[in-house]
């Protein structure tokens, strides 16, 4: 049972700078998707994006599908530990975006991004893993 934890925009920036250029990029065309004027903020385009395609993982269109792609890829590459020798080589951690609507998050609006596998079950706790919810 992974556990995720929210992390900040700008440290997914820092670890992917291409790769979240290229999805921000890709977003970007929500004046043509959305029918709407082009955005002043690129944090409504990453919102709008995170709001309809990638928190339900719906169908979306295919640039963006593929530059958030390949944004996660390079997140959990970036991420990975080092390998310790004679052991496979130990996974990264998998990126998440989700979106904060201020209906329902007083105080909280747009998108957001989680990274999952931060935090490891002890072994007393893998024994309860079903009944935990978290």
């Amino acid at each position: 049972m992974p556990t995720s934890e929210i992390i900040e925009q700008d440290t997914v920036k820092r670890l992917c700078p291409e790769e979240f250029e290229e999805f921000l990029a890709a977003c970007r065309q929500g004046d043509q998707i959305y029918d709407e004027e082009e955005w002043e903020d690129d944090d409504y385009y990453l919102g709008e994006v995170a709001r309809d395609y990638l928190m339900f993982d719906s169908p979306c269109p295919p640039k963006i599908k593929m530059a958030w792609d390949a944004l996660v890829a390079r997140f959990e590459q970036e991420t990975r530990p080092r390998r310790s020798k004679g052991n496979p080589a130990p996974k990264g951690l998998k990126l998440f975006a989700g979106y904060f609507d201020p209906e329902f998050n007083e105080g909280a609006e747009g998108i957001y991004f989680e990274a999952e596998g931060v935090y490891e079950l002890s072994p007393a706790g893998r024994k309860l893993r079903r009944l935990i919810r978290g």
